[in-house]
């Protein structure tokens, strides 16, 4: 995510700057990471208590010891909780009558079973069993949805993307490093000022952003 903001310029020649509080030094660093658009964040951000604004901070920031996403996930990872969590949620699947899921196990096991696969559902949900299958069962339900069922048990490839789709991926506006920041997250940039971003386009905008957000899981599981 790009966040913009602009700061003030003063000249203050050789004077020592003023000190200023610890709330209106906050005040500010918000008006400098939240733009306009934003603004109702940042005030969220600032009615917030002390320790759980510093929490957020680190949710932004990546700081792993006391942000709110490393909360509950093992690290690092005990192989027998993983191979177990496999097993679990295995046999919850084929329990399971959600859809598309069931049929999509049915079809091909072997891709929806592989640990490569789970394992990204189950880190997504802090290894909750339930939850995992409930988050593989949309994303599968967001797949059919886009492409189809017969792309359902196989990777989208670029190939399956239409010309409107290859068009809106040439401008660039969605972007990803492919380095991840220090918490272990992929970093993206979005372009939402792109005049792309219309109602016409928007089949294509969902397309091919879930072809790239496909891409960058590599990078972080």
């Amino acid at each position: 995510m790009i966040i913009t903001g602009t700061m003030p310029t003063q000249d203050v020649g050789p004077t020592i700057l003023p000190t200023v509080s610890e709330q209106d030094a906050f005040e500010y660093a918000i008006h400098i990471w939240f733009d306009a658009p934003g603004r109702r964040a940042a005030e969220e951000l600032n009615s917030l208590p002390t320790s759980e604004r510093e929490r957020v901070w680190a949710d932004l920031s990546g700081q792993p010891s006391i942000s709110h996403f490393a909360e509950n996930v093992p690290t690092p990872e005990d192989p027998t909780m993983v191979q177990r969590a496999f097993t679990d949620l295995r046999q919850l699947i084929l329990q399971s009558s959600l859809e598309p899921l069931r049929s999509a196990a049915q079809r091909r096991p072997e891709y929806i079973f592989h640990p490569n696969y789970m394992i990204r559902f189950l880190r997504a949900n802090a290894f909750d069993i339930p939850s995992a299958m409930d988050g593989l069962n949309r994303h599968l339900k967001m797949k059919e949805t886009l492409f189809g069922q017969e792309l359902l048990t196989r990777d989208i490839r670029l190939s399956d993307l239409n010309t409107d789709d290859q068009a809106f991926l040439a401008r660039g506006v969605y972007q990803y490093l492919r380095e991840t920041d220090r918490a272990g997250r992929a970093i993206s940039f979005l372009n939402f000022a792109d005049p792309y971003y219309t109602g016409e386009n928007l089949p294509s905008v969902v397309r091919a952003s879930f072809f790239r957000f496909l891409i960058c899981i590599p990078l972080v599981v």
